[in-house]
Order: C-alpha cells, then structure tokens, then sequence
C-alpha cells in the first residue's frame, strides 16, 4: 500500500467536484433578491436497510458516483453525527433505514459547477493522494467537521487508479495557500 501525504496547490486542468455545496439557509430569515437567485434547492433521500453513504451517492437518481459520498455527509453532518456510527468507516457503514437526508438536486449541481467553471483561475488544494480510498474517510470527514468541503477525484497513473482527497476552490494561489496551511493543522499533519 501506498499513501501519499502532501500539501500541494494546483491550478487543475477542467477537474471539477460533483458540486459546490452550500448549506440550506437559516428557517425563518426573510430572504432578499441575491439570496434568492442564489437559493439552492435541496432534494431528500429517505435512507432502506443497507444504504451507506457511498451506495447512496451511487445511485443513479443521486450522484451515479460512490466517490460523491463526502457532498452528503458534508450537507448532513449533523446528523450523522449524531447516530454514533463508527468514523473509520463511515462511507461504508450501514445507515439506520427511515433517515433524512438532504442532497443537490442535479440541476442545482449543474448549476454550481457552470459557476466554478466559469472561474478563470481554480486553485485546489491536494490532501492525500492513495490507491486505497479508506485512506481517506478520515481526513475527508475531519476536513469537513471543520467547516472545509472535501471532494474525492480520480487519477490514473502508470496503470494504477489514484483517489486524491482534494478542498478548494480558491481565486488564488495565496487562499489555496493559507487554506492549506489551516488544513495541515487541522489534520495534525507535520
């Protein structure tokens, strides 16, 4: 096995998470008119007997993709957190069936992503580069406790399947930087 720690700032080449996730807004809070053109509409998945995090976000209807998971834990980790589920593996842990969870509705991904594409510059931050991808549910779901949204990217190289745990997108080199920098502490990399 093969794990690659590092702090690395890059300028990627069209790499895009499945969505930029923003958090439902608070109840109760008139909204004004950039909030509403702004407004992100959720969809709920009502968990059955064996769902994890990753067959969820595999779902056709969902994400089509397991590595999506950290976009619905990052939406609903309150929640989850409150279940008690073992963190080692959470992405693959058996959810109790009848939860609520919240998700982007594809449109609203859609709609996320034209607005990160249409940045002329993306800075990401590299986190972890393994070919094992338990190796990254912990730091993913550090990363997100702590406020940062993590995101998980496929690479291929010389005939091997990378997943990079990966945060960002920054306007710049220096706000990758300095969000880099916070995560190494928050991580207790040295």
């Amino acid at each position: 096995m093969l794990l690659i720690v590092m702090f690395i700032v890059t300028e990627p080449g069209g790499e895009t998470p499945s969505a930029w996730p923003l958090e439902p807004s608070a109840a109760g809070k008139a909204p004004n008119e950039a909030a509403v053109e702004n407004a992100i509409a959720f969809s709920v998945y009502i968990t059955e007997k064996g769902d994890t995090l990753e067959t969820i976000a595999g779902k056709r209807q969902i994400y089509d993709s397991p590595l999506k998971w950290p976009l619905i834990y990052f939406l609903n980790r309150d929640d989850l957190m409150e279940l008690g589920l073992p963190q080692e593996e959470l992405p693959q842990t058996p959810l109790p069936a009848g939860i609520t969870l919240a998700y982007l509705r594809a449109d609203e991904a859609q709609k996320k992503m034209a607005q990160v594409s249409g940045m002329e510059k993306r800075w990401v931050v590299n986190i972890i580069s393994s070919e094992n991808q338990r190796d990254i549910y912990q730091p993913a779901i550090k990363l997100m406790e702590n406020g940062h949204f993590a995101y998980i990217a496929e690479w291929s190289y010389n005939g091997k399947n990378w997943k990079r745990l990966r945060t960002g997108f920054f306007k710049d080199q220096q706000a990758a930087a300095e969000a880099g920098r916070n995560i190494v502490k928050a991580l207790n990399f040295s």
